[in-house]
């Protein structure tokens, strides 16, 4: 098995696991952040790498202007669902959680553009079956909120689409992270 075969199956094998512990353990927040930490700080080992994996300065601008096109809208129909639910004005916590909650998103995106979607390439050589994939995995990472599962699975797809054209860790772990908190408090 190539080494890409290989990670992606340790990648699934442990969304599936996942999955499991989320189910029967009830696990916290606080171990999935951990979990992701410890994905980051193994991937930065190698320095190397970065560039390639999408820690990149050089392509910020228009990567944040791609990125801008999706999440202004999601957020504002986030802000808008809020709004009819009366969860506004927003929590004081939104605004504590809103600068940090991007460390975990990049993570996230570490994890889910280099270690499922890069080497997905292989063996789904088409872009859009390999979207849906990828948004599929990121989905159900979020089980089993449903209304969070299809959240993140619209995302999953705008995110990967995104990535494949600007390679930017960076920005991507930006918009993740504001939508994150968005979703996560229900705006």
């Amino acid at each position: 098995m190539d080494r890409s075969r290989g990670q992606l199956l340790l990648i699934v094998l442990t969304g599936i696991g996942h999955v499991i512990v989320e189910s029967f353990a009830g696990s916290s927040q606080e171990s999935t952040r951990r979990r992701a930490w410890t994905v980051v700080l193994w991937a930065l080992r190698r320095p190397g790498q970065t560039r390639a994996w999408g820690f990149r300065p050089d392509n910020v601008g228009p990567a944040l202007r791609a990125n801008l096109v999706f999440v202004v809208p999601a957020c504002a129909v986030l802000v808008a669902y809020g709004a009819m639910r009366g969860r506004l004005p927003l929590s004081r916590w939104f605004w504590v959680v809103l600068p940090l909650y991007p460390i975990c998103g990049i993570a996230q995106q570490f994890a889910l553009q280099h270690r499922v979607a890069r080497n997905l390439r292989s063996l789904i050589p088409r872009e859009l079956p390999r979207l849906i994939f990828v948004a599929c995995v990121f989905s159900l990472v979020h089980w089993p909120e449903a209304p969070l599962m299809l959240l993140t699975w619209i995302a999953g797809v705008a995110f990967t689409w995104l990535f494949e054209r600007w390679p930017n860790l960076w920005v991507l772990g930006l918009s993740h992270g504001i939508l994150g908190v968005c979703a996560y408090y229900r705006c």
